[in-house]
C-alpha cells in the first residue's frame, strides 16, 4: 500500500512545487548545489559528536518542538527530528529554496513526517514565525550567527518564540580568519580562507561572532551593550576559547614538575 506524502505546511507546498532555488538575500558563497550540500554532509559527520553532546546538555528529548535556525540542507534537521520522534517536531528555517528542496526530498525518503520547512530570514523570525510564539523547546544554530549582519535580531525573536526555561543552543567561530590554517602553510589553503571571511564582511558578517563578548549572543540584542544584555530574558552559558596567558601559566607549571624538584614525582597539584 503506498504511503501518503508528508503534510506540509503552506510554504512547503510552494517549495516542493516550485524547487527553484531562488535565495533571497543572494546565494551563499559556496553555493546551493547538490555537491556544496554533500560537503556540509562530511562536515555535519566530523562535528557529529561535539553536537550531539550540545543536544545532551540542552535536554534535547522526544515529543519537543525543535527550531534549526539556518537549516541549510537540513543535516542536523535530520538527527533532530530522529530524536525528538514522531511525537515532537522539527522547524527548519533557512533563505535557499535550493537547500530546503533537499532538506525535503532527505525527509522523504527517510518517511520524517515531522519536519516543517520555512522560506525566510533568520534576522525576522517574529514576523516569518509568528504563529509560533511561545511555542518553542529548543533553538539550535551553528555556523549561523557568523553570516548575520543582525544577530540581536535573530535573539529578540528567540525570546518571544521560546517557551519559558527554553533553551537556545549555538554552535559558531572563535577567530575563524586567523586560527583555520595548515602546517606547513599552503598559500592556496589561506587565498580561500581570506576570500570566505571577505564575503562574510561583505554581507555584515563576523569571522569572530563568538569572541565578539564574554555575553556575546544577549548583548548582540538590539545593540543593548554588556550592562543590559540580559534584557531579553536569557541566561547565558558560553564556551570561551583557551586563555593563552592562563595555557602560559599551566605549561610553567608542567615545566617545574618535570624539573629537578619534581622528577619521578606524582604529579598532582591545585591550577585553581
Amino acid at each position: 500500500m503506498p504511503t501518503s506524502p508528508p503534510k506540509l505546511p503552506i510554504v512547503d507546498q510552494h517549495l516542493h512545487a516550485s524547487g527553484s532555488g531562488h535565495r533571497p538575500k543572494g546565494d551563499y558563497v559556496l553555493g546551493t548545489r547538490n555537491d556544496e550540500s554533500t560537503r556540509l554532509g562530511l562536515q555535519h559527520r566530523l562535528w557529529s559528536a561535539a553536537t550531539h553532546t550540545l543536544w545532551e546538555k540542552a535536554q534535547v528529548v522526544p515529543g519537543q518542538s525543535v527550531l534549526d535556525i539556518g537549516c541549510g540542507p537540513g543535516h542536523a534537521s535530520m538527527d533532530l527530528a530522529q530524536i525528538v520522534g514522531p511525537t515532537g517536531r522539527v522547524i527548519a528555517i533557512d533563505e535557499s529554496a535550493t537547500f530546503l528542496k533537499q532538506l525535503h526530498d532527505n525527509a522523504v525518503s527517510r518517511k520524517f513526517h515531522h519536519i516543517e520547512r520555512v522560506l525566510g530570514d533568520v534576522q525576522d523570525l517574529t514576523a516569518v514565525l509568528a504563529h509560533e510564539a511561545g511555542q518553542i523547546d529548543l533553538a539550535y544554530a551553528r555556523w549561523v550567527f557568523c553570516f548575520l549582519s543582525n544577530p540581536g535580531a535573530v535573539i529578540d525573536g528567540l525570546s518571544t518564540l521560546l517557551k519559558p526555561g527554553g533553551r537556545v543552543a549555538v554552535q559558531d567561530y572563535f577567530n575563524y580568519e586567523r586560527s583555520l590554517t595548515l602546517a606547513p602553510r599552503s598559500e592556496a589553503f589561506t587565498k580561500v580562507i581570506h576570500a570566505v571571511a571577505a564575503s562574510w564582511r561583505a554581507r555584515g558578517g563576523d569571522t569572530d561572532v563568538m569572541g565578539v563578548s564574554a555575553l556575546a549572543l544577549t548583548a548582540f540584542a538590539s545593540g543593548r551593550g554588556e550592562a543590559n544584555a540580559i534584557e531579553s530574558g536569557f541566561d547565558a552559558h558560553l564556551a570561551k576559547p583557551v586563555d593563552i596567558s592562563r595555557l602560559t601559566e599551566i605549561v610553567t607549571w608542567l615545566a617545574k614538575q618535570n624539573g629537578s624538584g619534581g622528577r619521578g614525582k606524582s604529579r598532582t597539584g591545585s591550577l585553581a
